[in-house]
């Protein structure tokens, strides 16, 4: 009975989610400088798991030190942020300086969302910034990726057009 218990036990431990407090994602930038670290998930997900929706997020730069990040979400009372999941070309600007991130305003117990928009990491800085070109300015409906032969350029598109769009300098 006591091996019973014992193996119940080891399976009850197994089975269960793991601790929404102990997962993290930690991303490296393409240029080896920063790393990306998400946690506190909004719901229980395993470690590494993209498309989780996670409350915290901070950077790590190449002297150690850890930068939270405050600002990245418009709406303070955003439920959650994700990595941007249109690939791993698009997540990280070519000099890997910028990253996309997704702020979600809802999420479901099973960690889907409805309502949501990108925003502009710029790592060095650990905020959030905007980026504009002709007078329009990026946003969910309108960004198409990074310009791959600029270091931190995207590309937005305006009716049938492609605009370039840089971060705005404050």
């Amino acid at each position: 009975m006591k091996t019973i218990c014992a193996i119940l036990a080891v399976f009850s431990l197994l089975a269960a989610p793991p601790s929404r407090r102990n997962a993290v994602l930690e991303l490296h930038s393409p240029n080896g400088k920063f790393v990306v670290i998400f946690s506190d998930p909004a719901v229980a997900v395993p470690d590494g798991k993209m498309d989780a929706p996670w409350r915290k997020l901070q950077i790590r730069h190449p002297d150690g030190h850890i930068v939270e990040v405050q600002n990245v979400r418009e709406d303070k009372s955003a439920a959650a942020i994700f990595p941007y999941d249109g690939g791993a070309k698009d997540l990280w600007s070519p000099d890997g300086n910028y990253m996309v991130v997704i702020q979600a305003a809802e999420i479901t117990k099973a960690g889907l969302t409805s309502h949501f928009s990108y925003q502009f990491l710029d790592l060095e800085k650990g905020d959030a910034v905007v980026f504009a070109g002709e007078g329009i300015f990026a946003t969910t409906d309108n960004f198409l990726g990074w310009a791959p032969t600029k270091p931190h350029t995207i590309l937005m598109i305006d009716l049938d057009r492609k605009i370039e769009a840089d971060p705005e300098k404050p």
